[in-house]
């Protein structure tokens, strides 16, 4: 979830309930969408503290699960291009990548997961430096 909101524009809206008059897609509670979707102009910002919808993860893609979706949030922070990153499948199937620009090194059992930890690590750095 850090990733779609803090990284990709991911926002907490609801449904309009009054564009939607009662469509089949209506339903109560808010869930991640980004402005790209289609569907994006039939939802309004989520007040705080709105419950959650049903499923409020359904359009945000498996970031920590899915190396496609890890390296797509990468390339939007320039993980590899900016950050001269590495990343490597180490002995016992661990997966390693360091971030050459600041010798920050990330270790786990799923490249997908170690990914997503070095992303939201070199967007902070990036944002600290005044990069982004």
């Amino acid at each position: 979830m850090e990733v779609a909101t803090r990284i990709t524009g991911y926002r907490w809206v609801e449904w309009n309930h009054d564009a939607l008059d009662g469509a089949p897609i209506d339903e109560p509670g808010r869930f991640l969408a980004h402005p790209d979707e289609p569907t994006y102009h039939l939802c309004s910002p989520a007040p705080p503290g709105t419950p959650d919808a049903q499923h409020p993860f359904r359009f945000v893609p498996p970031y920590s699960t899915n190396l496609d979706s890890a390296l797509d949030a990468a390339e939007h922070v320039g993980l590899f291009r900016s950050g001269n990153a590495i990343l490597t499948e180490a002995p016992g199937g661990r997966w390693l990548l360091e971030i050459g620009a600041t010798g920050e090194r990330f270790e786990g059992s799923e490249a997908a997961s170690v990914v997503c930890r070095a992303v939201l690590a070199w967007h902070e750095h990036a944002a600290a430096d005044g990069a982004e």
